[in-house]
């Protein structure tokens, strides 16, 4: 089985022969009919994985590295090799071969797919304003789906783009917000993209307080959000890169909220103050 997705812009071919593969809605809606693909990902099964490839060059709760990114142990269950900087076979075991569409962009190492074209995940409900992105991020049961959920109620013509996560990177200038089929438990996914106008980042609290945060403390809040790769220093690079430009270019406020319509208003009206 052959089929390519497009997500945030980069184009991606996945073979699956062989593969077990358990289709879900959200990944559907980034299936694409162009061909012109940016990577090739390979999924081929094998009765055992190679393990000792080389010289363990990293290691952390998920991955195991092997020459310096060469060979990737995945969740002791997938082997990615690294053809070439566009092509990528990842090994499966015979008897484990029923894999999901969240298992299959996991395994063929989706976040280092976007770091390598600048591009990263954020933790973060996204909606659209105005034609515009807004991004409320914070930590599992903070209320980030709650405010996304009140804007969508309290506010005309605002849509959810992603209960969950959203792409940053930045094109033709602009720093842009994209769709992307991981949703967490909101099952609200939907393929768009807009330029960011904000980034909020949520508390929960007793009154409504919002400050505009610094640049650098914006980047020190980015940076502890971001899924690390800790094996590649250009990849890095390309990620510290990206939040560099993202502070200098938008607004990013801290906002203790209570989940309520007065928090909406309060954000809509800073908001409007910067048109």
């Amino acid at each position: 089985m052959i089929q390519y997705y497009k997500i945030a812009g980069i184009v991606i071919k996945v073979v699956s022969e062989g593969i077990n593969l358990i289709e879900e809605l959200e990944y559907q809606r980034f299936k694409t009919t162009c061909q012109n693909e940016n990577y090739t990902v390979d999924f081929r099964v094998v009765k055992e994985l190679e393990l000792g490839l080389g010289n363990i060059t990293y290691q952390d709760e998920q991955n195991i590295i092997y020459d310096d990114g060469k060979y990737r142990y995945v969740n002791n269950r997938f082997l990615i090799k690294k053809i070439s900087d566009n092509y990528y076979n990842v090994f499966i075991k015979k008897c484990d071969n029923e894999v999901s569409n969240r298992e299959m962009f996991n395994a063929m190492g989706f976040d280092v797919l976007l770091a390598k074209e600048r591009k990263l995940i954020l933790h973060a409900s996204f909606i659209v304003y105005r034609n515009k992105a807004i991004l409320f991020s914070a930590p599992s049961g903070t209320g980030k789906s709650t405010q996304a959920d009140l804007w969508k109620k309290y506010v005309s013509s605002v849509e959810i783009i992603n209960g969950d996560r959203a792409i940053i990177g930045i094109e033709d200038g602009d720093v842009k917000a994209y769709g992307l089929p991981f949703c967490g438990t909101s099952k609200i996914t939907i393929n768009q993209n807009f330029n960011l106008n904000t980034i909020v980042i949520l508390r929960q609290g007793k009154i409504n307080k919002l400050i505009e945060l610094s640049a650098k403390d914006s980047y020190k809040y980015l940076y502890s959000q971001i899924n690390w790769i800790g094996w590649d220093k250009k990849l890095q690079i390309n990620i510290l890169d990206l939040l560099e430009k993202v502070v200098s270019s938008i607004k990013i406020y801290y906002f203790e909220c209570l989940p309520e319509q007065s928090a909406v208003e309060m954000l809509k009206t800073m908001i409007a103050k910067e048109r």
